[in-house]
């Protein structure tokens, strides 16, 4: 679950090879074009801004119906 502004996402998880490692693990659609990435390298500095869009448009893309 992501939760940002009280707005919360909870989804699949994804288990399967990181495009960026290769390392089977839960993975999100963070990496750059929406490639499948693991927590340990979307936090990487150097992918920290890419996740960080790919996370946005995510949320932008969501129905703006609050949760109570």
């Amino acid at each position: 679950m992501i939760v940002k502004n009280k707005i919360a996402i909870i989804g699949e998880v994804n288990t399967g090879k990181c495009k960026y490692c290769g390392k089977r693990k839960d993975l999100r659609p963070y990496g750059k074009n929406k490639a499948l990435i693991c927590f340990d390298c979307a936090m990487k500095p150097e992918n920290k801004e890419t996740t960080e869009q790919e996370l946005g448009k995510l949320l932008d893309s969501l129905p703006k119906t609050p949760i109570n």
